[in-house]
């Protein structure tokens, strides 16, 4: 009998409610000391913040330019339901709060692929977390949310940031196929019902963001497809959730640095601790090359 989607990926000995009670203070810790000691940066949730709060006051989300970038919210409105609290929050608290999350959401993710200490040091140092880190972003908290839901909730999840999540849908058993399609279908209809017809609103928003410098596939997509349906037929053929958690960023014409999250904790995952080491380290001077 072949191993399920999650058979690999127990979280070790530790109970659920140790592991959330450590993750809860380790979280309170870390809030408090990005916070107290902020790191620059912030551009990406000054975004979503600004959306939280025009959804709280009835105030349109989609078609405006948000925030110091002036760009567009780009993602479904049930995102930023979830980031009411920390939306709400005074900026600096609000953000602090979402890095702390990043950061230990992103450690419960190695623990769950069972890495090592010096492969979660890795993750921790990448630059897809230092990009998460310092702009702001949600892709930590998508892809968590999504692997620690059951496999019903994949197909809603797919959808909230396909550039991180997208290939879950080719994860989905048979058999939870009904339940995954009447949960979208209700979160759907409840989400139309609350803003209108956000999925017109959205696809007509400007596409300058494929544009920008910050997708790495700029003039490469679609022949990064290829990969990603790679990667989906080898999760598919081992059963192995890593390769899924890999694959999204390659189906995506715009992806960011920190849509790369998955695919570097994949990859550690298969290499050994000084191999790893050895590529991030490679990575790095490829990165202050291209910017430099």
């Amino acid at each position: 009998m072949k191993p399920s989607w999650l058979s690999r990926t127990s979280i070790a000995t530790l109970t659920k409610a140790q592991v959330v009670m450590m993750g809860v203070l380790a979280t309170l810790a870390l809030t408090a000391l990005f916070a107290v000691f902020p790191l620059p940066g912030g551009d990406d949730w000054e975004v979503f913040r600004t959306a939280v709060q025009r959804m709280v006051h009835g105030q349109a989300i989609y078609g405006v330019r948000l925030g110091t970038l002036q760009t567009h919210y780009y993602y479904p409105p049930w995102v930023l339901v979830l980031l009411i609290i920390p939306g709400l929050l005074p900026f600096n608290w609000g953000f602090a709060l979402i890095r702390a999350l990043s950061f230990i959401l992103a450690l419960v993710i190695a623990w769950r692929f069972r890495l090592s200490l010096v492969k979660q040091v890795l993750i921790l140092l990448s630059p897809p977390m230092l990009y998460i880190l310092l702009h702001g972003q949600v892709d930590v908290l998508v892809l968590a949310g999504i692997i620690f839901l059951p496999p019903s909730w994949w197909l809603i999840g797919s959808i909230t940031k396909p550039q991180v999540t997208l290939a879950f849908l080719f994860g989905i058993p048979r058999k939870e196929w009904p339940r995954a399609i009447l949960i979208t279908a209700m979160i759907g209809l409840v989400s139309l019902i609350l803003f209108g017809l956000w999925p017109l609103a959205l696809l007509n928003q400007p596409k300058d963001i494929l544009h920008l410098g910050h997708n790495i596939w700029g003039g490469l997509w679609p022949y990064t497809l290829p990969v990603g349906l790679a990667l989906v037929f080898f999760a598919m053929q081992q059963q192995d959730l890593r390769f899924i958690m890999s694959a999204s960023p390659f189906f995506m014409p715009y992806a960011a640095m920190s849509s790369l999250i998955g695919p570097w904790i994949t990859l550690s995952s298969l290499l050994k601790d000084w191999q790893a080491a050895v590529v991030l380290g490679v990575w790095w001077a490829v990165t202050f090359y291209r910017f430099l």
